[in-house]
């Protein structure tokens, strides 16, 4: 029969709430997947370290599951209080289970997919989680984010990400001017998403491709401007100024990935 989970410390309490400050997150080589989809999402996917489950979500079905698959896998479970789950948790309405999850090692920055995705100053934590979204719906494996974005460990990434960053590949903390040069050496074709560029419908694909996305308010950096080989533009009929970074990060995920399924080029 299963062993009964461990009470949650206050010294834990204070270790799981410190997990919301990246420079935690970073000491620790750790952050937290929150809500009961996640969590299942994270099983098989992901190492982790320990989970925190209340009475409530212990009780219920899903969570008993849960529960027994962490403890098939030997993995630590403790339970909390209400109260304390409320103090480390993110959200305004916790669901009462968590997960601690280790950090992948960094990776030097060889791609082995085409396209990959380069992150510039994405700082919003729903762009940066939709974008990973999107990334892994489309097979994109490998997604490199500038030092000058948000963490893609953040708790509100990693919930707006639905599980997809458990799939990808993350470089983070990467500076992109090297980056890209050492890219281009490569021979690989950066492409600049822009309002001002080429008509994206003309463009197809590469069998060596990065995307670069800018930030929401600003657009690509223009210290990188030397590194981008094409401009491209997804054309609007609107009066709007600008597509949401992710969303313009979505269509071209979208065109490149299947541009080279319509060219044979997997």
């Amino acid at each position: 029969m299963p062993a009964e989970p461990k009470p949650l410390s206050q010294n834990l309490v204070k270790k799981l709430k410190s997990l919301q400050q990246k420079k935690n997150r970073d000491k620790e080589h750790g952050y937290i997947a929150e809500g009961i989809r996640l969590c299942e999402e994270a099983l098989g996917s992901s190492r982790i370290h320990y989970g925190v489950i209340t009475t409530d979500v212990l009780d219920s079905p899903r969570g008993k599951t849960l529960v027994g698959r962490l403890q098939k896998q030997n993995i630590p479970i403790y339970k909390a209080t209400a109260s304390q789950f409320k103090n480390i948790s993110d959200t305004k309405t916790p669901q009462g289970i968590a997960l601690v999850i280790q950090k992948p090692p960094f990776s030097e920055p060889d791609p082995l997919t085409s396209p990959c995705l380069a992150l510039d100053h994405i700082r919003d934590p729903g762009n940066l989680g939709t974008l990973l979204r999107s990334a892994n719906w489309f097979g994109v494996k490998d997604i490199y984010v500038s030092t000058e974005s948000v963490d893609p460990y953040n708790p509100k990434v990693v919930r707006s990400s639905m599980g997809s960053l458990f799939h990808c590949r993350i470089h983070e903390n990467m500076e992109l001017p090297s980056l890209l040069n050492t890219l281009g050496q490569k021979d690989y074709r950066c492409i600049g998403a822009s309002t001002n560029g080429v008509d994206i419908r003309t463009v197809s694909s590469f069998e060596k491709d990065v995307i670069i996305i800018g930030s929401e308010a600003h657009g690509i950096s223009q210290h990188l401007s030397n590194y981008i080989d094409i401009e491209v533009a997804i054309p609007g009929s609107g009066k709007g100024e600008s597509l949401n970074a992710a969303i313009a990060g979505s269509i071209f995920l979208y065109h490149f990935t299947m541009r080279k399924k319509h060219d044979g080029q997997q």
